[in-house]
């Protein structure tokens, strides 16, 4: 289990090309906290995360901080690919204060 921020979330459908088949599933936005300090990096970068269209009931408003499973299955080549199995929100986070705090800058 890990603890992320999650920022946003969102369903998607639809019929792969080549096979006719219908793909469902919900892509996560979410942050750790992990803070890059590398010559060619800086900062947190987000990361995104695929998983059943069903996660997206158990979440409620976001951001929000919450508790993540993974799992991982073949993907493209045998080479693994981490797929979301079960997020639990731990509380909603209001990041409207960090963009009005000091107000608008004058240019």
């Amino acid at each position: 289990m890990e603890r992320v921020l999650v920022l946003c979330a969102r369903s998607y459908s639809f019929t792969d090309k080549e096979t006719g088949r219908l793909v469902e599933g919900a892509s996560i936005s979410y942050l750790t906290g992990d803070v890059e300090e590398a010559p060619d990096r800086r900062g947190m970068e987000p990361l995104t995360v695929q998983g059943p269209t069903d996660v997206l009931a158990s979440l409620g408003a976001l951001p929000a901080l919450c508790d993540m499973d993974f799992k991982s299955r073949p993907g493209p080549r045998g080479r693994p690919q981490l797929v979301l199995s079960n997020v639990s929100p731990v509380r909603a986070v209001s990041l409207e204060k960090v963009f009005i705090a000091d107000g608008p800058k004058a240019a």
